[in-house]
């Protein structure tokens, strides 16, 4: 029997334009939104399944530093923790889509032989 053909997969990062440089994972210190574009020598890029998704991410990272803040403690009445979370956005002035690209990965099976 034939070997099978290699399968491929698409996947999109986002990329500085003109740079090796993208943004790379999630760190768990921070979120995404903290993150700046890095060279692939130093940390991996962050590679999302549909271009839609990779669109979506650039959109929130240009808003800027997303900040989660709680208040509220402990109920009265039930005993349990309620608090209220809530989200602000810190603007970044340098981050600008004319900067920013989706670029597309094309990553190839490889089978390890026995």
């Amino acid at each position: 029997m034939p070997d099978p053909k290699p399968e491929t997969m698409d996947l999109w990062a986002v990329r500085k334009k003109g740079t090796n440089e993208y943004l790379p994972q999630v760190k768990r210190q921070h979120g995404f939104s903290f993150t700046e574009p890095t060279s692939i020598e130093k940390e991996p890029p962050r590679l999302h399944f549909t271009e839609k998704a990779a669109h979506a991410s650039l959109a929130q990272w240009l808003r800027g530093y997303h900040k989660k803040t709680r208040s509220g403690g402990y109920s009265n009445y039930s005993g349990e923790y309620d608090y209220e979370e809530y989200i602000t956005v810190e603007p970044v002035a340098h981050r600008r889509l004319e900067d920013m690209e989706v670029v597309r990965f094309a990553a190839l099976e490889q089978v390890k032989e026995d």
